[in-house]
This record gives C-alpha cells, sequence and structure tokens, in this order.
C-alpha cells in the first residue's frame, strides 16, 4: 500500500457502506488499512451507525462475550423478523441449539448423501457437454436450494417440495424482501399443516421443531418460525457462496483442480477455502454495557460490526492472508463464526460442499475463466461473486 493511497482509504473507512458497490470491491483493502491503522473503526453510513471491528483476537473477545455483546441486533439491517438461534442469547439460545443439533450431525445427515449426490449430478450433467457455465445459478445455487429443501422439509408432497424450491432457489438468487416475504409465508404454512398433521409427521427437522424439547418446552408458533426461517435462509446463500468461491479459485489458481480431485482434500484443505472466502462477511452485536474494545470506549446500546472476513485476513493470525496457503497448520478461522454462535449448519454447509465439488469434478476438468469476464463480489452481508461464468473441458 503506497501513501498516496492510504488517504482515499482511511476516508473510505471513515465513511464505510456495506451497500456501497465501490466500498464493497475495495473492502479488503479498506479492512487492511483499518487493521493497521484503526482497527476499531467508527462508520454513520448504515442503519445508525456501527463500530467497525477489524481484528481476530477483537472480535474472538466480542463473540465469546454474549452477556456483554447481546445478538439480540445480529441483522445489520432492521428486521422484523428475529430469527432463532441467531438473534437470541441464552438461555433461548441454548435451548435452540440443543434441539437442532443432534439434527445436523455429520451422522444424522448421511442418510441424505445419495439424494444430495444425485441432485448435484443432475444440475452438472445438464451443462456438462457445453463447455460452459455459470457456476452460480445453473450449479451452486439450485444445488443447494434443492439439498436444503429436501433435508429440511423432509414430509411434504411432490408439489409442495417442488414449489418449495423454487421460492427456495429464488431467495437464493435474489433476496428481495418480495421473495423473502414469499419463503416466510411457505414456512409459515408448512408449520401449520405440521402441526395440524402431527400424527403423520415423520422423525425429521420439522417434527422436532413443532414438538421441542426446547428448553423442555415445545416451541411457541413464533420461535418455531423463527428457527424454520434461518434454517431456510441461512443456509442458502452462504453454501451457494462458497461453491463458487471455490470455482473461481479452481479456475484462477492452476494446480488446484488436481488437489481437490484427491479426497483428503476436504480434511486438509476446505477450511483454508472457506478462511479465504469467508461467505459470511459479518454480523452485528449490540453492547450491553459501556465496555471497550481495543482501547476504544464503546456506549451500552452501540452497536457493532463483527468483520468474520477481516478477522480471517488478520496480518497477526494468518502468514499471507490473502492468499490460499496449503501444507501448512493454520489456526482456527472466523468463518463459521466463534463462540456459542458459530454456525449450528456447518455440518451441512461442509457435506453440500463436499458433494458439489465431488460431483462436479467427475464430470469437467480444466476449469478456466471465460476471457473477458468480469468477476466481482457483491455488497452486503454476504461474500458471494456477482456471477462465476467458466469454460472447461469434458472429463473423459
Amino acid at each position: 500500500m503506497t501513501t498516496t493511497e492510504r488517504p482515499a482509504l482511511g476516508t473510505m473507512l471513515r465513511e464505510f457502506d456495506v451497500l456501497n458497490p465501490e466500498h464493497s470491491d475495495r473492502k479488503h483493502e479498506i479492512l487492511a488499512y483499518a487493521r493497521q491503522h484503526c482497527p476499531v473503526s467508527r462508520t454513520e453510513a448504515n442503519y445508525g451507525g456501527f463500530w467497525i471491528l477489524t481484528r481476530y483476537d477483537d472480535i474472538r473477545r466480542v463473540l465469546e462475550d454474549w452477556e456483554t455483546f447481546s445478538s439480540t441486533e445480529a441483522s445489520p439491517a432492521p428486521s422484523n423478523l428475529k430469527m432463532c438461534p441467531i438473534h437470541t442469547d441464552p438461555p433461548v439460545q441454548t435451548h435452540a441449539r440443543d434441539m437442532l443439533n443432534p439434527l445436523l450431525s455429520r451422522k444424522a445427515l448421511a442418510r441424505f448423501e445419495p439424494r444430495m449426490r444425485a441432485i448435484a449430478a443432475d444440475l452438472a450433467d445438464a451443462f456438462a457437454d457445453r463447455g460452459e457455465v455459470e457456476l452460480l445459478t445453473e450449479f451452486a445455487g439450485p444445488f443447494s436450494s434443492q439439498a436444503l429443501v429436501e433435508i429440511v422439509l423432509n414430509d411434504i408432497t411432490p408439489e409442495q417440495l417442488a414449489q418449495a424450491r423454487e421460492i427456495s432457489l429464488r431467495a437464493s438468487e435474489q433476496p428481495t424482501p418480495e421473495v423473502i416475504g414469499q419463503l416466510i409465508a411457505m414456512s409459515e404454512r408448512f408449520l401449520d399443516h405440521a402441526r395440524a398433521h402431527l400424527d403423520e409427521l415423520p422423525d425429521g427437522i420439522l417434527r422436532t421443531i413443532v414438538t421441542g424439547p426446547f428448553g423442555g418446552q415445545v416451541p411457541t408458533p413464533d420461535e418455531q418460525l423463527r428457527i424454520l426461517a434461518i434454517l431456510i435462509l441461512g443456509g442458502l446463500d452462504t453454501t451457494r457462496a462458497a461453491i463458487g468461491a471455490i470455482g473461481y479459485y479452481l479456475a484462477t489458481n492452476p494446480g488446484l483442480e488436481l488437489r481437490l480431485r484427491d479426497p483428503r482434500w476436504i480434511r486438509r484443505d476446505l477450511d483454508e477455502f472457506l478462511r479465504l472466502a469467508s461467505p459470511v462477511g459479518y454480523m452485528a452485536r449490540v453492547a450491553t454495557r459501556d465496555t471497550e474494545v481495543g482501547g476504544v470506549a464503546i456506549a451500552k446500546g452501540q452497536r457493532v460490526m463483527v468483520r468474520f472476513d477481516s478477522a480471517n485476513r488478520d496480518e497477526a493470525k494468518f502468514p499471507n492472508p490473502d492468499q490460499l496457503t496449503f501444507g501448512a497448520t493454520r489456526p482456527g478461522h472466523a468463518a463459521f463464526g466463534l463462540g456459542v454462535h458459530r454456525c449450528i449448519g456447518s455440518n451441512l454447509a461442509r457435506m453440500q460442499i463436499e458433494i458439489a465439488l465431488d460431483e462436479l469434478l467427475r464430470r469437467v476438468e480444466n476449469l478456466r475463466p471465460v476471457p473477458g469476464a468480469r468477476y466481482e463480489w457483491t455488497a452486503g452481508v454476504g461474500n458471494s461473486l456477482r456471477s462465476v461464468p467458466l469454460h472447461f473441458d469434458r472429463r473423459a
């Protein structure tokens, strides 16, 4: 970074707007500048303003201290729907985790693997002979939405399943307020039906949501909606973004494709991809009392923006943080969060990413960028490319 760039980056940091495409395009530069010069920075650009936290150690401290930094305002934007467990603190958050953890373990999810592989295979077969694909809309988005719906809503009719897939796919690719409203209304209908037909409801996530146990009780209808909403919404864009980012890294880093053809890559390399990609860029917390972070006073009621993507590129934690580094032991990343709110769906995300890349690479090889294509990152909470157009060869 040159001296002439620093004033521009400093100005952008003071005015940092998560919805500004120009800021989004340069966010890693801006956040790197913040880590060096002003690791706890103030912006008034979004929703009443935030303190932006950029260093790994500060972020870990905040995420592990839920009593001082509450998750009741975890959404950076105002929302009428407070999802559970993401917008709650213990004990409610603990009740939700205790209820859902057994259903989202790797062992519990194993029964869905054949169906997930079939979905990924069908999608990849549709473009494998064409030599080109837009990876997000033709593969990652449809795969993540279809797999998620079938795992979460495992008792609905084929007609309802088709409707759920369609709405979920639109929510993953164009999460407008109208589409999110349709997804929530769909969730309410499924919950109403499940409660009315409890005797016929098979074991699974939906039955558990409407019956509990939830701290020794049955979740209220409002809690049920908040839980189902986060399972669907939280699992759509993040997995889609991760698959898209890994596809982009494969296409722009010769030699990586061969590495991912080794089945050991899941245990050996996936976390390094997730660290660099950080599919969820940030979340918010609200201070419950006057406190300080990094020597900066934060008043009760003020909100902090916890930048997972900046923590994952902190030079003090990760050598060569802007590069994929394999073969070296890396410390724990923050891509799935830290503390009590660590992502409850991390096992499902890992499983979906593994299956998607496995089935894709069974059919294609020599992934490469489309000449002249622009690979730009979207603004907002997620770290997702706008599109991932790729060329490839059909694998014999």
